[in-house]
């Protein structure tokens, strides 16, 4: 029983393609919520020269992103003081890539986040989109089955449509600027989005799945 409980093999491993593809090549400093074991974070490292950070929850996760990554921090976000850890705009890319749903108050993490990126500073996100097809035809057939990852992973405490998403980034101050469908399994079904501060006009370019708004 207790084996059904686990997450798949390479949760915790896996370097997200497409979320590294939406990583602005230019970050220098870069916060990722949820690093795992720095897969993701060794990716970009190999792409481009910069600087890259991990806070991550899993302790045995973490040890693992410490021999990828330049810092990692372990413990829950949802507690930790960010003023004792990070400078003012001491980032300008903040990677959260399906965690934000993880969180009991994700859009207080954001905000508390907000004064250590820079003005001109990119978040990178991948959430899962409940407004999929497969979910909502199980929910009217009287189904909400919680799996070992996806959309209904049993360890999600939040649940996004993408016209939700793009609410609460707008509520931080952020414009979506690119958003596109999610296939990358363990994370089918999901919106990989980039936003930034709307400091000038943004452009807006998107791919979905039918009903994903």
């Amino acid at each position: 029983m207790i084996s059904s409980l686990m997450p798949p093999e390479g949760y915790y491993d896996h370097p997200r393609p497409e979320v590294v593809a939406i990583i602005p090549t230019t970050a220098v400093r870069i916060l990722e919520l949820g690093c795992a074991g720095g897969a993701l974070g060794a990716s970009v490292k190999q792409r481009q020269g910069c600087h890259f950070t991990g806070l991550e929850y899993v302790a045995e996760a973490a040890h693992r992103a410490e021999t990828r990554i330049d810092r990692v921090i372990v413990g829950d976000c949802e507690t930790m003081d960010f003023a004792s850890l990070f400078g003012l705009q001491e980032f300008d890319c903040l990677v959260a890539a399906d965690v934000l749903e993880h969180l009991r108050d994700p859009e207080a993490v954001l905000r508390e986040l907000k004064p250590f990126l820079r003005s001109n500073a990119t978040i990178v996100t991948s959430i899962p989109n409940v407004r999929n097809l497969s979910v909502l035809q199980s929910a009217v057939e009287g189904n909400w089955t919680y799996q070992n990852a996806g959309i209904l992973d049993r360890t999600h405490l939040r649940f996004f449509t993408l016209r939700e998403i793009r609410n609460m980034f707008q509520r931080l101050g952020f414009d979506v600027e690119y958003a596109a469908a999610s296939t990358t399994p363990p994370w089918p079904s999901g919106n990989a989005l980039a936003v930034r501060r709307p400091s000038k006009p943004v452009r807006s370019r998107s791919t979905m799945f039918p009903l994903k708004r």
